[in-house]
Parts: C-alpha cells; sequence; structure tokens
C-alpha cells in the first residue's frame, strides 16, 4: 500500500510534477512553478457532499477577511468554516515560515496535544513531511484507508483508529506558498474529488487573507470598532464583484453540465457503435461460413445422386438375387422329390431281384 494512494492536482495552469514516492523520502532541492494569483485562478464546479456548498463556504471566508481581523483570528474562524464545509470535525491550518521552511500550527479542532506537537504547534517541528511535500510539490494529497498507513504518525491515526481519510491541501498566494489544511476523516474514502477541488478553490482566499492581513501584535483597530471611510466603497466593490462571480460561475456549471451530457452521450452511443461493430463482425463470419456450406451444396448433390442410383442398382441386384435363389429353392425341391421317387423304384427293383435269385 502507497503512503499517497489518491493524489489530486491543485486546479490553476502549472504542469504537475512527479508523483512522490510511496515512503517517506527526502525533499526536493527545485521549487515548482508558482500558481496564479486569487483573481486568475479558475473555479471548480461545487462539491458535491459535505454539509455546505462550495460558494457558501467562499463567500463565508470572504465575509470574515472584509472585517480584516487579525491572522490568528481569521485562521480559527476560517478553520471552523473549512471544517464545516468539509463536514468533518477534525481539522487543522498550518502556515508555512518560508525562513525556516518549515510549517506551524496556526489553528486546529478536535486534536490532541500529541497530535497539535506532530504538526509543528508551539514551536515544535515538523515530525510529520507530508504538509510540507504537499506545499512542495504543490499537489493536494489525500491518503486513503491512513489507519493502516504505516507512515503515519500514531498520535494521528489516534484520531480514528478503525477507519480515518487523511487529506491535505495546500494554498498559494503570489507565487509563494502560504499555508496547507490538513483534515481528517473517521471514514474509508472520506473526501470526493469534487468537495477537494472546490475547497482547493475556497482557500485562495486563505491564502489572501493570511498573506494581507496583520497578526495580532498590529491590528490597527479592534473587531468591533466602525470602519474607516474607504471600507463602504470597498465592500459596495467586492459584493459587485461576488455578483459577476456568481454569473459566471453559474454560466461555467452550466456549461460544465452541458459537456457532462454531450460526453455521457457520446459514450453511450460509442458503446453502441460498438456493440453494432461486434454483431456485425459475427454477421460477416455467419456469412462466410453459410457461403462456404453453399459451394459445397452442389457436391454434396452430387454425391447423393450418385449414392441413389447405387442404391438403386443394389436394389434391384437384390431382387434378381432373390429371384434366381427362389428359383433353385424349386428345383431343389422338384430334385428332391425325383430322389425320392427314384429311391422307391431302385427299392423294388432290389426287391425284386431278390425274389428272383
Amino acid at each position: 500500500m502507497g503512503l499517497l494512494s489518491r493524489v489530486r492536482w491543485l486546479n490553476d495552469s502549472t504542469p504537475p510534477p512527479g508523483p512522490a514516492a510511496a515512503a517517506p523520502a527526502a525533499e526536493p532541492t527545485a521549487e515548482p512553478a508558482p500558481a496564479p494569483p486569487l483573481a486568475d485562478a479558475p473555479r471548480a464546479d461545487p462539491p458535491r457532499s459535505g454539509p455546505a456548498g462550495a460558494s457558501s463556504l467562499r463567500d463565508a471566508l470572504h465575509q470574515l477577511y472584509a472585517i480584516r481581523p487579525s491572522q490568528e483570528a481569521f485562521a480559527e474562524q476560517a478553520l471552523q468554516l473549512i471544517a464545516k464545509g468539509a463536514g468533518v470535525k477534525t481539522a487543522a491550518l498550518l502556515g508555512y515560515e518560508p525562513r525556516s521552511t518549515r510549517v506551524q500550527l496556526l489553528a486546529h479542532c478536535g486534536l490532541e496535544p500529541d497530535a497539535v506537537q506532530i504538526l509543528g504547534g508551539a514551536g515544535a517541528g515538523n515530525a510529520w513531511d507530508i504538509p510540507l511535500r504537499s506545499l512542495r510539490n504543490r499537489r493536494i494529497n489525500v491518503i486513503e484507508a491512513a489507519h493502516e498507513n504505516p507512515f503515519v504518525p500514531g498520535p494521528l491515526l489516534a484520531i480514528s483508529p478503525r477507519r480515518l481519510t487523511i487529506a491535505v491541501l495546500p494554498f498559494f498566494h503570489a507565487s509563494a506558498p502560504v499555508g496547507v489544511v490538513v483534515l481528517f476523516s473517521p471514514t474509508p474514502r472520506g473526501f470526493a474529488d469534487g468537495l477537494l477541488k472546490a475547497l482547493s478553490q475556497s482557500l485562495r482566499v486563505c491564502a489572501l487573507a493570511l498573506s494581507e492581513l496583520p497578526k495580532a501584535a498590529t491590528v490597527p483597530r479592534p473587531l468591533g470598532s466602525e470602519p474607516s471611510s474607504p471600507q463602504p466603497n470597498l465592500l459596495r466593490g467586492v459584493a459587485a464583484l461576488k455578483a459577476e462571480l456568481a454569473r459566471l460561475t453559474e454560466a461555467l456549471e452550466e456549461g460544465e453540465r452541458q459537456r457532462a451530457t454531450e460526453t455521457a452521450e457520446r459514450v453511450t452511443a460509442q458503446s453502441f457503435l460498438k456493440a453494432a461493430q461486434e454483431r456485425a463482425g459475427q454477421l460477416e463470419e455467419e456469412v462466410a461460413a453459410l457461403r462456404t456450406a453453399g459451394a459445397r451444396l452442389s457436391e454434396i448433390e452430387t454425391q447423393i445422386d450418385d449414392l441413389t442410383a447405387r442404391l438403386h442398382s443394389a436394389t434391384a441386384a437384390s431382387a434378381a438375387a432373390e429371384a434366381q435363389l427362389t428359383e433353385l429353392h424349386a428345383a431343389a425341391e422338384e430334385n428332391a422329390r425325383r430322389a425320392e421317387r427314384d429311391a422307391g423304384v431302385i427299392a423294388e427293383l432290389t426287391a425284386r431281384r431278390t425274389q428272383l435269385e
């Protein structure tokens, strides 16, 4: 069983690197090409599973970002929204530190202290390299049946010892890695493809927020204070962009549905065509066999006529033989009667000869 049993590439234009090894290995030295900015990134289809849709999750993250909290506050609240959108109770949000090339735990829910230490909390090192590997390789890593995987640390397996699926989703902003979200599901296959793609798109908001929001010590005003004068215009612009984005998303989804319908029809037509071609091949074989049999039919008819003539000849010969046999039987009976009569005459002559002597 490989360490990365399912792999989902990020939805950007960057060509994916080669697959990772099954066991932990040395990290690659060359950094992959950066992801496109948030505004240029294509949107994925909404997830087909999970309690919250992709659009509502993006909207909630945008609203959270609009109030300009600190990075720490945003990370806590954003992780709650992401966990709810993914339908899980255990999750972690890790931030990337470029100076030390490591990830640090920014927020978590449902994790025990040992698991927090494994994921890099409270200044601890990264005892599990999959989040950092996912950032460097720029791909979503999904470990199915993680409870049977020997490379998953024990404190993480303790989250659900019998059934566990782990998803690691990296996110990027302005050509640089920003962080990773790690989701834990107590099911063998807890994350559908559509859900992972939708979460990856929503995480672009997190990348933007964690890159631009100030830390707690440098927040310029409390969260409950009145916004400055440029804020209403900014919010109206964001609302207009959201409306346009929703319209484009709806058009994209309609196009995707039409393409899916056309693909299904094309696959069905191809299936029918393949079946018809196979049946045509069988019919051609049967026709060839019939033609071969037809070519032999005249020969068989000649043989039948020959055999019929021979049978008639044999029948006539048998009748002649039976007539001759009847004649021979009659002659034999006549000869027997003559022999009896001659025997009687001979006996009578013998008796007279005896008397004369």
